[in-house]
């Protein structure tokens, strides 16, 4: 990919000599955002945005919706990238209002991973669904993928991250394992990357699979060595670092200098997700100061945490995390809110906070993760 972007960088200087061969200037204009998004870090971030944007407009003025819905669907996840989850989804439904009924199939697949982000886990299942039925069960490709993910494997990544949230266990890694088994088919590198940074590592860190975590965490690294994708080596820097106090490596002050000055998104929300009571309160705050909805509960909560073992009263994030899990209906969080403040509350408030915990371990369609249900457990039996 390093080589391709440099040849890219070439051709891309000519542009004004090639003004009569618009269909050039969109597919290289494109090609550059979508190399530039995975093989470089928040750095590339602009640049990328602006070259989708002006390939978007071309490709519009040439009437060919296709490349226009790929030039778009990279903008969309660049905000994403950036945590600018309400920019993404304004500009996902203006593209659809734009573009109409062509722009359906993918406007699904990035709203399902839009809404993730939001925190509108139903909404983000069903979109998933949505974007699978419109492509066909078992078709694969990037075709409208602005940055090249997988489109059925960022289907099936949602629907798994969402069972697992919102408390359906056993299907959340049954959907994962079929996603792992077809993401080492295809052996796509940006694909892989995304499927094991946002659904593998995560999703096996907090359940206590540690052993599958750092296996797949090794890949991470693998393939991103492999391909100079930096985006993705600085995913997996961060996860050795908060969750396997391991710093791969570098320095540790070095990566948490990166993951700060990164600013939020998805990269800052699951490294805190997964550093757990190990996550510094100034990733957590910045993580907080953010947009993100899908951890939020569980960022509370963390804050809470770690103020309330510093000997402060951190109970009303505590609260404020078990609020905001029930709105969104997100059993995991619940649970994980609910035990924590069983541990940290006194008198009336713990035996109402018993209460609450046995509530929502009996709401589990499915049985909790382990970790979580033994955490409960004994935090019930003291």
């Amino acid at each position: 990919m390093g080589e391709q972007f440099r040849v890219i960088q070439r051709a891309r200087a000519k542009i004004g000599i090639i003004a009569g061969d618009p269909l050039s200037e969109v597919k290289l204009r494109t090609a550059y955002g979508a190399i530039s998004f995975n093989l470089h870090g928040v750095e590339g971030n602009d640049e990328a945005l602006r070259q989708f944007g002006l390939a978007a407009d071309a490709a519009e003025k040439m009437g060919d919706l296709a490349r226009a819905i790929r030039a778009y669907s990279g903008m969309c996840a660049i905000f994403i990238g950036q945590g600018r989850y309400a920019a993404a989804d304004d500009l996902i439904w203006r593209i659809e209002a734009k573009l109409g009924p062509a722009a359906r199939s993918a406007i699904v697949r990035i709203a399902a991973h839009n809404s993730h982000y939001m925190g509108n886990h139903r909404q983000a299942a069903d979109f998933a669904e949505q974007a699978l039925n419109a492509n066909g069960p078992q078709k694969r490709g990037t075709r409208t993928s602005g940055v090249l993910f997988g489109q059925r494997l960022l289907a099936l990544m949602v629907m798994a991250k969402t069972a697992w949230i919102t408390g359906s266990t056993n299907r959340a890694f049954t959907i994962l394992q079929e996603l792992l088994e077809e993401a080492a088919e295809i052996n796509h590198a940006v694909s892989s990357c995304l499927v094991i940074s946002v659904g593998a590592v995560p999703m096996f860190h907090a359940s206590g699979r540690l052993a599958e975590a750092r296996k797949y965490l090794d890949r991470l690294h693998h393939v991103a060595d492999t391909n100079s994708l930096w985006r993705w080596k600085e995913w997996a820097d961060g996860y050795d670092l908060y969750g396997f106090d391991n710093s791969a490596g570098k320095c540790a002050e070095a990566i948490s200098r990166e993951l700060l000055s990164g600013g939020q998104g998805p990269r800052l929300e699951n490294t805190a997700v997964i550093a757990g009571r190990r996550a510094p309160l100034e990733i957590l705050d910045l993580a907080i100061s953010g947009e993100a909805g899908w951890c939020r509960p569980e960022l509370f909560r963390l804050k809470g945490q770690l103020l309330c073992r510093r000997g402060e009263d951190g109970r009303i994030w505590l609260k404020r995390g078990l609020d905001l899990a029930v709105q969104q209906e997100a059993l995991l969080w619940q649970l994980r809110c609910a035990t924590s403040l069983t541990e940290f509350e006194t008198g009336a408030a713990r035996t109402e906070a018993i209460r609450a915990l046995e509530k929502i371990l009996a709401a589990f369609p499915e049985p909790p993760p382990v970790l979580d249900y033994n955490a409960a457990t004994e935090v019930l039996a003291a």
